[in-house]
């Protein structure tokens, strides 16, 4: 819907995986890639989504 602000989100994703679990690389950029996918499903270059939220964008 709205390409504005997923680099954002996905770089925030990068920095709450290196605090979170810093351990497990892929693990990051799962994370970082799911939240960068979920603000492309929404309109405006704020982000709404939650860690649950995203965590649920991506399989364990």
């Amino acid at each position: 819907m709205d390409r504005s602000g997923s680099g954002d989100c996905f770089m925030a994703g990068l920095i709450y995986g290196f605090v979170t679990n810093p351990n497990d690389p892929q693990e990051l950029l799962n994370y970082a890639t799911a939240a960068a996918f979920g603000k492309l499903q929404e309109h405006g270059d704020a982000t709404e989504q939650e860690v649950l939220q995203v965590e649920s964008g991506f399989e364990k």
